[in-house]
């Protein structure tokens, strides 16, 4: 059985009083024995050694009368019962008895010590054996019997009343210590039984204990103040794990928390549901186990950056046709080190589906915006969007720069004749045309307007300029398209105005695209006047220029 504090303070109290009292008991007693004997000890010596003085004259005579007037006398004084002396012969001189119930030869003796007390009944005799000398020569003995029954009944009578006395004060201790033990120990007691509560999660209040300013009422103060605060604490941590489940209740994202020997410590149930396990089975097992093994190396990885660089990681993976976006958040301890990671993952594929889906809609639309409808190659406005832009290009490579002009010869009278529905399918076949042999990049080819289309390209050496042009001026005659109001061949044809730029010659050439566009419709209209379906080409010089021209496919100096 477990005792309160109160009963544990009075009994310690009680002990520690009887322990007290009884070392003072055990040497009361003691001196009081001590002192009892002595002083009967000293009364019978001084009694005896006054009758040895008075005796010493009459046996020194042999004077009887007067030896027996002596013993006589003596045993009159109280508590002298009996005298009997002897002289050195041991005969006897004279032996009076007031009290006959003893004699002096009852104190037996036992191994050679006389036995000088003895009990009879309930009266204490005791036996002095006095030697009597004259003159340093012994002459006789005296052996004087007292009774010392009242003396020790006397002491005996002290000791019970001080016994008495004693416990006497131990009862009044004992009421004064639960006094003084209950008055201590109520509002101790009942601080207690609070701070018990408290524990308990119980909602209660501490007591009042009045307005002193002694310890406990410190105490009651300083509990109340700290209950308060943990209470206030507790309302903001429920506040908080209202918030916190929440989150981890949150139908998008999975919330993980880990600690850095990768134990699952928390999870919710959208990320157990994509593991395909309860939060309960989930709950302390190694995160990584549940990964394949290239996204366990991956996010390991990630793991450990996160602990060494204390710093939050955000990454993007795909996990079963699934992509998620990953935060990984550092949680440090009082040390500054990392002890737990957070892993909040989202789900965002169809935001990256709609991304992706943003991303071909806004190229179509750039691609709708800079390609001419018909024919499939870029429209005229992305012409002039990145003509500079190339020029610059080129210049800075040091390589030369082309621009390649042409249109279909005497399309007019083609479409009179066929009509302009097969007329567009005469220009949708030669954007096809184009888009088949302008592929390499940095070169780009144009629709600029009704019949008229463009080419900007680079070369590495002039023979390759010639070379490009008239193997798209031969392609086009090659698709053999019916054109019998063609001058210049059966089937529809088209000539060529070429301008270029060698940079590699002179990088400090200086030109821009309205000058090129007007040489290379000049050089077109030069085609077309000396007999079409054949390409003219000049270099931009600052000077002078040449031109050289096709006719056939043989090439003619203009």
């Amino acid at each position: 059985m477990k005792l309160s504090f109160k009963y544990k303070f009075i009994i310690a109290f009680i002990a520690i009083e009887v322990f007290f009292i009884s070392l003072i008991l055990f040497f009361n007693f003691t001196s009081l024995n001590n002192l009892s004997k002595s002083l009967i000890e000293e009364k019978i010596q001084t009694g005896s050694k006054l009758f040895t003085e008075l005796i010493k004259t009459p046996m020194l005579i042999s004077d009887l009368a007067t030896l027996d007037d002596a013993v006589q006398s003596l045993l009159s004084v109280k508590n002298i019962v009996g005298i009997k002396i002897t002289d050195k012969q041991e005969r006897v001189i004279s032996h009076l008895h007031s009290d006959h119930i003893i004699e002096e030869d009852d104190f037996i003796q036992m191994k050679d010590k006389k036995i000088s007390q003895i009990q009879i009944g309930e009266r204490t005799f005791q036996l002095v054996l006095l030697p009597i000398f004259v003159e340093e020569e012994q002459v006789g003995n005296a052996k004087i019997t007292f009774e010392i029954t009242e003396s020790l009944k006397t002491i005996q009578e002290n000791k019970k009343f001080t016994f008495f006395l004693v416990l006497l004060e131990i009862f009044f201790s004992s009421i004064m210590a639960y006094v003084i033990g209950y008055k201590l120990t109520k509002a101790l007691s009942l601080l207690t039984a609070s701070a018990k509560e408290v524990a308990e999660n119980d909602q209660a209040h501490f007591v009042d204990v009045g307005s002193s300013d002694d310890e406990i009422a410190i105490l009651s103060k300083a509990l109340h103040c700290m209950q308060q605060k943990i209470t206030q604490k507790i309302s903001e941590q429920n506040k908080n794990d209202q918030t916190i489940r929440a989150l981890l209740n949150s139908p998008l994202d999975s919330i993980i928390l880990i600690d850095t020997q990768e134990n699952i410590l928390e999870i919710n149930e959208v990320a157990a549901e994509r593991f395909g396990y309860s939060v309960e089975e989930l709950k302390g097992q190694k995160i990584f186990d549940y990964f394949s093994e290239e996204i366990s190396l991956s996010r390991r990885e990630h793991f450990i950056d996160v602990i060494f660089k204390k710093q939050p990681i955000v990454f993007e993976e795909n996990y079963n046709d699934t992509t998620f976006k990953n935060h990984l958040y550092p949680i440090l301890g009082g040390d500054g080190n990392v002890i737990q990671i957070s892993i909040f993952s989202h789900d965002v594929t169809i935001s990256r589906k709609a991304q992706r889906e943003l991303e071909r809609y806004i190229k179509l639309v750039e691609e709708l915006s800079v390609t001419d409808q018909l024919t499939g190659v870029y429209n005229r406005r992305y012409f002039d969007n990145i003509f500079e832009s190339e020029l610059n290009r080129a210049k800075r490579d040091a390589k030369i720069f082309c621009f390649l002009t042409f249109d279909v010869d005497h399309f007019k009278k083609y479409n009179d004749t066929y009509g302009h529905q097969m007329g567009d399918e005469v220009l949708i076949t030669i954007g096809k045309l184009m888009q088949k042999h302008v592929q390499r990049a940095g070169d780009f080819a144009f629709r600029l307007g009704g019949e008229e289309f463009g080419v900007i390209y680079s070369v590495n050496s002039e023979d390759d300029i010639y070379i490009f042009a008239t193997m798209l001026c031969n392609t086009i005659e090659n698709e053999q398209m019916e054109h019998q109001q063609n001058s210049a061949s059966t089937f529809v044809t088209a000539s060529f105005g070429v301008v270029y730029v060698n940079f590699a010659k002179d990088s400090s050439l200086i030109t821009d695209q309205r000058t090129l566009y007007k040489i290379a419709d000049d050089v077109l209209y030069e085609a077309k006047k000396s007999g079409r379906n054949r390409v003219v080409i000049r270099e931009f010089i600052a000077q002078d220029s040449h031109a050289m021209a096709c006719e056939d496919f043989e090439t003619q100096f203009v």
